[in-house]
């Protein structure tokens, strides 16, 4: 099924408040679509178009659980973090969540997750 969206707009777009009137019932009895879910839907689109086209380019990555093997995450948390003593190492892996690296670019945040994610901790890339 092709449709004209241009064409289907500019009908829309030329209509009289009666016609839209007229049409705002039609999709409701024939199709179920009430105006305020159609704002809705608007809205989500409007919002996932905008979403999609400002593709982050800074990530920050966050600790979400140390999983099973909390002892190989917090070597590889003091690895990424050197300053840290294998104390605060293991502080830092018990009170997540928690912010690890921030302002990271897309790739160093994913293989920084995958790294992790390895020995079984859960990452949250934001």
């Amino acid at each position: 099924m092709s449709t004209d969206i241009e064409g289907v707009a500019e009908t829309i777009a030329n209509m009289t408040l009666q016609e839209a009137a007229k049409l705002v019932e039609v999709l409701g009895d024939k199709y179920g679509i009430k105006a305020a879910e159609a704002t809705v839907v608007q809205a989500q689109t409007s919002e996932n178009t905008k979403s999609s086209s400002e593709e982050k380019t800074s990530f920050n990555v966050f600790l979400k659980n140390a999983g099973q093997k909390k002892i190989e995450v917090i070597k590889a948390i003091r690895a990424i973090m050197p300053e840290l003593s294998l104390k605060e190492a293991k502080d830092f892996t018990d009170k997540a969540p928690c912010m690890i690296k921030e302002n990271m670019s897309k790739e160093e945040a994913n293989n920084l997750k995958t790294k992790l994610e390895e020995f079984g901790a859960e990452i949250e890339l934001k």
